[in-house]
């Protein structure tokens, strides 16, 4: 009689990890992805930090947007996206949509694009090269 209790616990157990384990590996859409290839890793520090930590300039960095969404800037800022350095630039296009680039701090590399829509949701964009 212990021996099946023990039996019935011990498939439970296996049981569950599995489903844990499998639902741990299941597929989120592409809004939820996060950058996983910057090249500035930021560990604990302050935003204080983050230009001295900058490979590239602003300046690079709009360039590197702008040559991806022609357009005009209107905002560019340095920041910690999924716990790397980028420069997040939001550009409006000629059709009036706003598109924000994130571009690597390090490398100067697009690492995603996100496009608002007209109901002020975004959709996020990977640069899979």
């Amino acid at each position: 009689m212990k021996t099946k209790w023990i039996a019935v616990i011990g498939t439970g157990i296996i049981a569950t990890s599995l489903v844990v384990t499998g639902a741990s590996f299941a597929k989120t859409d592409d809004a939820e992805k996060e950058i996983r290839n910057g090249t500035i890793p930021i560990p604990r520090t302050t935003e204080a930090d983050y230009p001295g930590m900058a490979k590239i300039s602003f300046d690079q960095a709009i360039q590197k947007a702008l040559a991806a969404v022609k357009g005009k800037v209107l905002e560019a800022e340095l920041e910690e996206e999924d716990g790397f350095l980028v420069y997040e630039v939001e550009i409006v296009g000629q059709n009036r949509s706003v598109t924000e680039v994130m571009v690597d701090a390090g490398n100067g590399e697009i690492l995603a694009m996100e496009q608002e829509s007209e109901d002020g949701e975004s959709d996020r964009d990977r640069e899979d090269d």
